[in-house]
């Protein structure tokens, strides 16, 4: 397993940086530059100066959500890889069966917030 495959996603997790969440992560989204190039990474590591935003975990975010969630775990359809549903009092929030759990609770959390369910 990648460490790509536990954290959120760099777009999920600037889109969290752009929310207000508080970003406090022991994994951090980075840029480097390697032979002229510029690659974003995860690294392990606090208060960088390149720094994007944090890649957080799955347990880190479900700190950060109200109590009442429901992660259902599946396969979908014929395929056998894992994927997640979340939902919230029973309404599904995130419903296009991400595979990696921690995306699919930076979409959960991105959705209460957008729609004013919480705070930040």
């Amino acid at each position: 397993m990648n460490l790509s495959d536990i954290v959120t996603s760099l777009d999920l997790s600037k889109k969290l940086l752009a929310l207000g969440v508080k970003q406090c992560s022991i994994f951090h989204w980075v840029e480097i530059e390697k032979d002229n190039e510029i690659y974003q990474t995860i690294w392990v590591a606090r208060e960088l100066n390149n720094t994007i935003a944090c890649a957080f975990t799955a347990s880190e975010l479900l700190d950060l959500m109200p109590k009442y969630i429901e992660i259902v775990r599946g396969c979908r359809f014929d395929e056998v890889i894992p994927t997640y549903l979340i939902k919230h009092h029973g309404e599904t929030i995130v419903d296009d069966h991400d595979t990696n759990l921690a995306d699919s609770c930076a979409k959960m959390l991105i959705h209460l917030i957008e729609n004013k369910l919480i705070e930040v």
